[in-house]
């Protein structure tokens, strides 16, 4: 009989992070390395800032919550609420319409982008399902893709919030 105590779960999860942090920063069966900005990796990787990781940055915005209409829509409006720990999301707490966009600065991400939060919830990020309208709080990455796949990304902004 194998008994799981609590010491053991925590052992796994450290274990787990352990490891993830290795491959994100070692890769697999590199040989040589070098000491980079972002500390140790192979001599083949090169060190980019997320502008340069990404075709545009878009920042979001709110409708004017004096307009009811504009929250009666069906495209989902991601605020900081919606901010968990999900590396995946295809709706929103709240949803508006696309007069709430075209009369506002709310900015759409379209699908298959990365979104991250810039105030409250910092280091929070998520892959987005559908396209999804943001607002001020966040930023719509649209990782270029000829340069980095758009999930690699986001294990390692994730894995990194702690020094975001």
């Amino acid at each position: 009989t194998l008994f799981r105590s609590r010491s053991s779960d925590l052992y796994l999860t450290q274990l787990k992070k352990a490891l993830a942090q290795k491959l994100l920063s070692e890769g697999i069966g590199h040989t040589e390395f070098r000491d980079s900005e972002v500390g140790r990796i192979p001599v083949e990787w090169e060190v980019m800032s997320i502008a340069e990781l990404t075709e545009k940055i878009v920042g979001g915005g709110t409708p004017s919550r004096e307009i009811k209409e504009y929250f009666a829509g069906d495209i989902p409006w991601v605020t900081v609420k919606d901010m968990g720990n999900e590396k995946y999301k295809k709706d929103a707490t709240e949803h508006i319409t696309m007069d709430a966009v075209h009369n506002s600065a709310v900015k759409i991400v379209e699908a298959n982008n990365v979104i991250i939060s810039t105030r409250m919830g910092l280091g929070r990020c998520f892959i987005n399902l559908v396209n999804m309208a943001i607002n001020q709080d966040l930023k719509g990455l649209f990782i270029d893709k000829e340069i980095m796949l758009t999930k690699y990304f986001m294990y390692c902004y994730r894995d990194r919030k702690s020094v975001v």
